[in-house]
């Protein structure tokens, strides 16, 4: 991306009072300026963005995630590595909801933000609204944080099982992750993008050497 221009953008001028869904991107930035991985300016009846990876927005004024003038859904995005991780329209809506985000390693993890309706949010400096125990998390572990695979490791400890399930009851259902797989394949959920995998363990007979099917 160039400087000022955007990953995923959607806006509109007056009463398009619609839903819109974005989900199950991976957003990759290129460290202009004014750039988003995912900018929404809208009068949309309720916007979700949910599913979605977005990293390296790491310009002056770069977001992974930026609303303005919306109702919105914010449910198990991965935004890590921008200048700022999450920033919210500043209103107090009601009708609002940020849940299961990872938001780590950005300059500014969440800013701006109307935090009525959020749950279980990780970030790694101490902006999350939800806590002291999802607050400075610092060593989330991912499959190959070094080249850039935000899949959540198996062996994860700080964001495997720790989410608030959103398949039922919600303003926005759904039951996969960024990839298509199931969520809770473990009876949890996981927080961000990816649910991470379980570790399998097969036994084999002593001295046995023949491969497992």
């Amino acid at each position: 991306n160039s400087a000022g221009s955007h990953g995923i953008v959607h806006g509109f001028s007056g009463d398009y009072r619609e839903d819109y869904y974005i989900g199950h991107n991976i957003v990759k930035g290129a460290a202009a300026n004014s750039s988003s991985g995912i900018r929404i300016d809208d009068q949309a009846n309720f916007i979700s963005l949910y599913n979605n990876i977005i990293y390296d927005f790491s310009g002056t004024a770069g977001h992974g995630i930026e609303l303005y003038n919306v109702d919105y859904g914010v449910y198990n995005n991965t935004s890590i590595d921008n200048t700022v991780g999450f920033r919210g329209p500043g209103v107090g809506s009601p009708n609002s909801y940020i849940k299961n985000n990872l938001l780590i390693d950005n300059g500014t993890d969440t800013t701006n933000a109307s935090f009525a309706n959020s749950a279980t949010n990780i970030t790694s400096d101490g902006t999350s609204p939800d806590g002291g125990a999802f607050q400075n998390q610092t060593t989330v572990k991912f499959v190959d944080r070094n080249n850039d695979d935000f899949r959540l490791a198996h062996d994860d400890t700080q964001a495997k099982n720790r989410g608030t399930a959103l398949s039922t009851g919600q303003e926005h259902n759904f039951i996969t992750d960024n990839m298509g797989h199931s969520r809770a394949i473990d009876g949890n959920w996981d927080i961000g993008a990816h649910e991470a995998a379980n570790e399998i363990f097969r036994s084999m007979g002593y001295n046995n050497t023949a491969s497992i099917q």
